[in-house]
């Protein structure tokens, strides 16, 4: 393997940038996702909400008087209304309660057990799109030759080191427990 057939795969990966490539829908420049509320607080607020969009839907739909959900039940609706003891008010009453013990136990966690020697990382994603095209690149030099990676890299590689970057690298990540 000569140096400047190397040289030829790797020089495509020095041009990629993260503008350039793009970033996903997942990816936030903003160091809060949703601005004035902080990350940590979110993950607390977040799961309250979505409980009371999902089961209010659900409501809506157990309200609405359509025929048609009525075969998607898992029990028929009398079935329901025997089983069910507790009032609506009964079982507001203490999700609300649950969910204000957990929202402070939450709250208690963060203020009292948080790391106070974190050191928040702010990624130069052009850097690592970088790196990571390298790798690809000295990969497929390994596994079809100079020449064939070269074509690779010119033809495919910023689509190659986009996804091996933005997905193939987190959903393994979180495969791993890594």
């Amino acid at each position: 393997m000569s140096y400047n057939q190397t040289a030829r795969a790797l020089n495509f990966v020095q041009s990629y940038s993260a503008d350039a490539l793009g970033y996903p829908f997942y990816h936030s420049k903003r160091p809060e996702l949703i601005p004035g509320i902080s990350d940590p607080r979110l993950a607390l607020l977040l799961p309250i909400v979505i409980y009371w969009v999902v089961s209010l839907t659900y409501h809506a739909l157990d309200i609405s008087g359509w025929q048609w959900i009525d075969k998607y039940r898992v029990q028929p609706a009398e079935d329901v209304e025997k089983k069910n003891l507790a009032t609506k008010r009964e079982v507001i009453t203490t999700v609300l309660k649950m969910q204000g013990y957990q929202a402070l136990l939450g709250g208690i966690w963060q203020i009292f057990f948080k790391n106070k020697n974190a050191v928040v990382k702010y990624t130069n994603h052009t850097v690592e799109v970088q790196k990571v095209g390298t790798w690809i690149a000295k990969a497929l030099i390994k596994a079809v030759g100079e020449n064939t990676a070269s074509d690779l890299m010119a033809s495919h590689g910023e689509q190659l080191t986009y996804y091996v970057y933005w997905w193939a690298g987190p959903i393994l990540r979180l495969v791993i427990g890594a």
